[in-house]
């Protein structure tokens, strides 16, 4: 049995599963890949089913890479009952930007079909795309606020063997891990010993953000900015180094002979003890560096990944960790930034919509566009560098000139702009190299 025969049968079995769920009643089912062009709505054919096909549109390039393209500027939240995505995840740089998309258009009943090539990342950087196993589609799963009802591995096409999926593929079913059942890890204890039930807010955002879920991931975008700019690193040190799975590859591009963490959750830092040489389970706002019996110079690198903005007082922070660079140390950062597009056009429609995670994660203390990042760095006494522009949604390049663009989405109308000003706009996050000023 070949791999697409195997996933056409589970894309039949995943239909039947809908079918039963339905019970009848009208359904309204999405189709995602990379070509366009519908494979599977003859399996949905069944009650009054309505089904729509989204070209996850890969193709466009951007600096010399492949951007993921954003969907909320298409497609409603919550509009359907079925997500079939068997080719787009394999086709994706960017697989947690995905699964973030498909909770955002899966009703809360719903259910979503999502398949990817086999086993963990290529070993060089560069070469096309993630793999996964069933491991990593439950840390996207619990990224994006879904569930796992079912996964598993398809047999490849050399062997048919579903043991050793390596050149096959594995498959995840979701759907919505709905908040009103889950359990609450951060009511008050004396709550909980009253009389009475504590009082649950029914759509509280902090519900939706996983903390005991640090994402099993290499963030491959980071892993490009290393390798672009050739950078080398005896010491390293990583706040909120999650389970080392970054850290792992950044110490082979770095060539590090020490690489150590800082990370707040417990079963993550464990995780990453048996990667790195020493992880720190502690809260860096709690706790002084000095505590940590770190020293002035003792780094040639600081690294912090999509964490400063989590912070009460990144600034402070931040001018401590230089002071532990070395004379031109590095620092490594990536940053969301408020300015994006589809933040404004929300602010436009009057929606500041909290998320489990992304741009408007519920737990961001702060927010940065790119002036205020720089403006970060710069009073740490850091200068910034290397930049590179995670894009998201996908502008059409081709239409952008130097000045005078204009951009017009519902009530949001922004004239006058340059193409700089667009890219920023689009820019879904920021990668940044800074050296020790």
């Amino acid at each position: 049995m070949n791999r697409r025969s195997n996933v056409n049968v589970k894309v039949k079995e995943f239909a039947d599963l809908v079918r039963n769920q339905c019970c009848g009643n009208p359904i309204d089912v999405l189709e995602i890949n990379d070509i366009g062009q519908d494979c599977y709505s003859h399996l949905f054919s069944f009650g009054d089913a309505s089904y729509q096909v989204l070209d996850e549109n890969t193709g466009l390039q951007a600096f010399g890479k492949t951007y993921q393209k954003n969907w909320r500027h298409v497609l409603d939240e919550a509009c359907y009952d079925a997500i079939v995505a068997c080719n787009a995840l394999t086709a994706s740089d960017y697989p947690w930007v995905l699964f973030e998309q498909v909770a955002y258009m899966l009703r809360q009943d719903g259910y979503a079909l999502v398949t990817g090539r086999a086993t963990g990342l290529d070993e060089e950087p560069g070469n096309s795309g993630f793999r996964f196993d069933t491991v990593n589609l439950d840390i996207l799963a619990k990224w994006s606020g879904l569930k796992i009802v079912e996964a598993g591995a398809l047999a490849s096409v050399e062997t048919g063997d579903q043991e050793a999926p390596s050149h096959g593929y594995c498959y995840c079913i979701v759907t919505h891990d709905n908040p009103q059942f889950a359990e609450a890890t951060c009511a008050p204890q004396s709550i909980e010993t009253s009389r009475h039930p504590p009082a649950r807010h029914r759509d509280n955002p902090l519900t939706r953000a996983k903390f005991e879920a640090y994402y099993d991931l290499v963030r491959k975008d980071v892993v490009e900015v290393v390798s672009k700019t050739k950078l080398k690193a005896n010491r390293v040190l990583e706040l909120g180094c999650s389970s080392g799975a970054t850290a792992q590859v950044l110490r082979r591009l770095l060539v590090a002979d020490y690489y150590a963490g800082i990370e707040l959750d417990p079963d993550a830092a464990a995780q990453a003890e048996h990667v790195l040489d020493k992880v720190y389970n502690v809260d860096i706002e709690t706790t002084t560096l000095s505590e940590l019996g770190l020293q002035q110079a003792e780094f040639d690198m600081i690294v912090a990944l999509d964490v400063l903005e989590h912070l009460f007082n990144p600034w402070d922070l931040l001018a401590e960790l230089t002071q532990l660079l070395r004379p031109k140390g590095q620092a490594i950062v990536s940053i969301p930034n408020i300015r994006n597009i589809s933040i404004l056009q929300e602010l436009a429609n009057g929606k500041w919509t909290y998320q489990g995670s992304g741009i408007l994660d519920a737990t961001h203390v702060r927010f940065f566009t790119h002036k205020e990042i720089e403006e970060l760095l710069v009073g740490a006494g850091l200068e910034p560098g290397f930049t590179q522009r995670v894009l998201g949604p996908m502008p059409d390049l081709s239409r952008i000139g130097k000045r005078g663009n204009k951009i017009q989405l519902d009530k949001l109308q922004l004239t006058d702009l340059t193409d700089e000003d667009v890219v920023n706009l689009f820019t879904y996050q920021y990668v940044i190299v800074a050296s020790k000023a």
